[in-house]
């Protein structure tokens, strides 16, 4: 499961995969199913209220409060703060992911194609 602040469209994304079974002719199988959460957040970092009441229920919900507090607590969305990439060290174009075994903040590269080029060079 991946989760990051996209701050273009001021939301969290979080992804993970789901083993679906299926049925086809006869045949069963399994297929990896990728599902997502995006939940909007506003200028001052907390939920939208529609948001929280929507996915209020779901398992994967207290990964992204947490992360939304993680960010709060450093004052991420009130102080204009650089961060450098974790991979590369660049600093233009960082935005905060969530390690969700560690449940600590980590600072990519919005773009990963450029981080691992970027990273290949050093």
């Amino acid at each position: 499961m991946t989760c990051h602040y996209n701050p273009n469209n001021k939301r969290i994304v979080c992804k993970w995969t789901e083993p679906v079974k299926f049925v086809m002719n006869k045949k069963e199988g399994v297929l990896s199913k990728v599902r997502t959460i995006n939940v909007n957040v506003n200028k001052d970092g907390r939920l939208k209220s529609r948001d929280e009441k929507r996915h209020a229920n779901h398992p994967m919900f207290p990964i992204v409060r947490q992360f939304s507090d993680e960010l709060r607590r450093i004052n991420f969305f009130e102080a204009g703060q650089e961060h450098a990439c974790e991979l590369c060290g660049n600093v233009h174009n960082v935005t905060p992911h969530f390690d969700i075994k560690e449940r600590r903040l980590l600072w990519r590269c919005a773009d990963p194609i450029r981080c691992s080029q970027l990273s290949d060079e050093s």
